[in-house]
């Protein structure tokens, strides 16, 4: 029985709303071996640690836990309730405890609740030493390992001024956490943070956070998260922007960046607890967006307690599956589900109506829920209204807001750059959800409408999220869009265009799975008369060079309209290469992986000359088509 590994989840998280310990614990040998087929083993568990009698486990009362072990349970499962019980017996009681399979078959992940996190990786480790112990009849130290697991903890344990600071904090829900290698603490959020020393707490802590948070304040600032499988970063940039709008300074993360009052302070992928931490504890900011990915609640939870909104764009076939033990839909929306649970009381969850996996979050939202959709006829819409709930919608051409039958028509799609007059169909979603997001923050309608207006489908506002260009009389898209259901909507979108010739210049990530791989190939093959395969050697990740477009040429080769396929290695010298090589009047989709250096490519053909030009999906509608090619693009090189 062996730890893979044992991460601290330090924010709400898949298990629960507050910090546990995440240990996944391959059982090897003991896989196929449950406590009763054991000789011994549960009265030597029993004799050991008879206080485990308290534990109720699934079967709901005193005993529940010894009678899973003659009846027979999995030695992970044991695992848990050992490291549990030997954190109370070393003094800081402790109750909740998770235990789940993975795919894998033996490997099991365990979920531990602690009060210090060093005490809860000494329990597992000594609590392993002693199921073992008891599986093979081995000699145990049961009174000396719980001493020096409470010698542990009372050097663990911080001064009572501390412990009673965090207690009167979270008491008056003051957001509030100890800056790491300091004596200082942070407590509240932005413009309203407060910093405290251990050291100027000469006064009754009542006293002194009623004077630092007078009136039953808590330091909070308007927080807005989102997540789902595509949209998300749009719908971020958007509703901070609309935020900015109504005057506030706001912080944003997202997969390109921190961003402080429009300004980009950290570049990458900042969409991780870490980031929204550093927007949070940033004393400028009077607002936060923080865009929440998969990877990072896996890893380390959430980086906020609580949130005012929780957006979720979409599930839809989902994406990143078959990583991190993810391995179906319905295990992602879980995952996407955690920002919906940690919303205050008083705040809303921004939910898809036509997507079940989002809609389906409704009854885990400790607030109330905005549906949005396209179709304002949809059923979860229509039920909403009638109970009298919010919801966000189209209607003849314009975005509807409304709370049961009352009506608020806001905005024409003709005047929303976003949404290119409403032809990009994931556009009209992603603006929906960020104007529901900002109506129930409490953004006046003529704000909103002013957001929308001013938020342009361009390199400023969303780089390579469906940006379009005229090049050398070929129109190109730029977009991000990375699976299945983004390529799937991408080519719904791109269907009315009257372009004859098609190309594309893709490619995945080497973690995805190859059926996702496959697929991505089919729809290409289906809607793309050249296609352009490329790897970044960032994104191979574990595969071998070729591997990844050998796995798309399985979903190309066959499909009704490819009939070229390329290979060129490198994101950037495949885009160089589509560019040069494209023709006047034709439809070119570049899916974009690296965003800066591709924005920055494009900014240096826009400002080359009239050969390139950024257009609108109405221009794209009538394309111009040119006669001649400058001798430099041909070849690939810019103009000097």
């Amino acid at each position: 029985m062996e730890f893979r590994r044992v991460r601290l989840l330090d924010g709400p998280n898949i298990w629960a709303n507050f910090p546990v310990l995440e240990a996944w614990v391959d059982l090897g040998p003991l896989k196929d071996s449950p406590s009763d087929e054991l000789p011994g083993f549960n009265e030597r568990l029993m004799a050991w640690l008879p206080s485990l009698i308290e534990h109720r486990c699934s079967v709901g009362r005193r005993g529940g836990f010894f009678e899973r072990l003659r009846r027979g349970t999995w030695q992970a499962h044991i695992l848990e309730h050992v490291a549990l019980e030997l954190q109370s017996l070393a003094g800081t009681p402790v109750g909740f405890g998770r235990t789940r399979e993975t795919h894998e078959d033996g490997v099991y992940k365990i979920a531990l609740e602690f009060e210090y996190e060093g005490l809860g990786r000494a329990a597992l480790e000594v609590g392993r030493d002693l199921c073992l112990a008891a599986v093979y009849d081995r000699p145990f130290d049961v009174e000396g390992a719980i001493a020096r697991l409470r010698e542990l903890a009372q050097r663990l344990r911080p001064q009572p001024a501390e412990i009673a600071l965090v207690q009167a904090a979270r008491q008056r829900r003051i957001p509030i956490r100890r800056l790491e290698g300091t004596d200082t603490f942070l407590l509240g959020h932005g413009v309203r943070q407060q910093r405290l020393s251990l050291a100027d707490l000469t006064l009754p802590l009542d006293g002194l956070l009623e004077r630092l948070f007078p009136d039953g304040q808590t330091g909070r600032i308007p927080l807005a998260a989102v997540t789902g499988v595509n949209g998300k970063t749009t719908t971020t940039r958007l509703l901070a922007h609309i935020l900015a709008t109504a005057g506030r300074c706001v912080g944003m993360t997202c997969t390109e960046g921190i961003y402080i009052d429009g300004q980009r302070v950290e570049a990458g992928d900042c969409s991780g607890p870490l980031s929204a931490r550093a927007v949070l504890s940033d004393p400028r900011v009077e607002a936060a967006v923080l865009e929440t990915a998969r990877g990072g609640i896996l890893r380390a939870g959430l980086g906020f307690d609580r949130c005012d909104v929780a957006v979720v764009t979409n599930i839809a076939e989902g994406d990143h599956l078959g990583i991190g033990d993810i391995e179906t839909v319905e295990q992602l929306a879980r995952v996407k589900r955690t920002i919906v649970e940690v919303v205050a009381p008083d705040g809303y969850a921004i939910l898809k109506a036509d997507d079940p996996l989002v809609a389906d979050m409704a009854p885990f939202c400790p607030g109330a829920v905005v549906f949005f959709a396209r179709d304002g006829q949809h059923p979860v819409i229509v039920e909403q209204r009638r109970r009298g709930g919010r919801a966000a919608f189209v209607r003849d051409h314009r975005i509807i807001l409304a709370e049961g039958p009352h009506e608020i028509p806001l905005v024409s799609l003709e005047r929303v750059p976003l949404t290119h007059g409403g032809y990009v169909a994931f556009q009209v979603e992603n603006a929906l959800a960020a104007a529901a997001a900002v109506w129930v923050l409490g953004v006046p309608c003529e704000v909103i409408l002013a957001g929308l207006e001013s938020f342009v489908a361009d390199f400023e506002h969303t780089p390579g999220r469906f940006n379009l260009f005229e090049f050398n009389g070929a129109t190109v898209i730029l977009d991000y869009g990375h699976n299945p259901s983004s390529l799937a909507s991408l080519l719904e979108t791109l269907g009315p265009l009257p372009h004859k010739f098609r190309s594309a210049v893709y490619s995945a990530a080497g973690d995805r799975r190859d059926s996702d791989m496959i697929r991505q190939g089919e729809l290409l093959g289906d809607a793309f008369d050249r296609v352009i395969l490329y790897e970044e050697v960032n994104c191979i990740r574990g595969r071998a060079w070729g591997e990844i477009s050998a796995i798309f040429r399985k979903g190309l080769v066959g499909r009704r309209r490819v009939k070229h396929i390329e290979e060129v290695q490198g994101a950037i010298p495949a885009l160089e290469h589509a560019l040069a090589t494209a023709r006047p009047g034709e439809l070119l989709l570049i899916q974009v992986d690296l965003v800066d250096e591709t924005m920055e490519l494009m900014h240096r053909y826009l400002e080359s000359g009239n050969l390139c030009r950024q257009i609108d999906f109405r221009e794209a509608m009538h394309p111009t088509r040119l006669r001649r090619r400058p001798t430099s693009i041909v070849q690939g090189h810019l103009p000097e």
